[in-house]
């Protein structure tokens, strides 16, 4: 299901955190404040969010990314299309995404089907 979109066990380009200060989380994942260089590698650093399990996290963070314009679109050095978001609270960068935009559609079809079998 989801997992063979992405597989989060031992997925190290993928953090999880409930840390505040997300900065040395950032520079580790080579998600630093300015222009990225390397979008070519799917990563995130997401903090603390109410969802219980990586999945709703993560469409929460990509959720609040789109909804307040946080995003843009790139391609990678393979002419992949490549999305780019982050999340902000009213103090603190929460989230910071690059994630193709074909792993995001592969998400919807994964729900969109399960939605149809039920």
């Amino acid at each position: 299901m989801l997992a063979n979109v992405i597989n989060f066990s031992n997925n190290y380009n993928f953090e999880f955190t409930d840390k505040n200060d997300l900065r040395d989380q950032f520079i580790s994942h080579d998600l630093s404040d300015g222009a990225l260089v390397n979008v070519d590698d799917e990563r995130a650093v997401i903090a603390k969010t109410n969802e219980r399990n990586k999945y709703l996290k993560l469409f929460h963070r990509v959720r609040d990314g789109f909804a307040h314009g946080k995003f843009l679109l790139r391609k990678a050095s393979t002419g992949e299309k490549m999305v780019i978001i982050q999340d902000n609270d009213s103090n603190n960068v929460t989230a910071r995404i690059v994630i193709k935009l074909s792993t995001l559609l592969s998400f919807v079809d994964v729900i969109d089907i399960y939605n149809c079998i039920s």
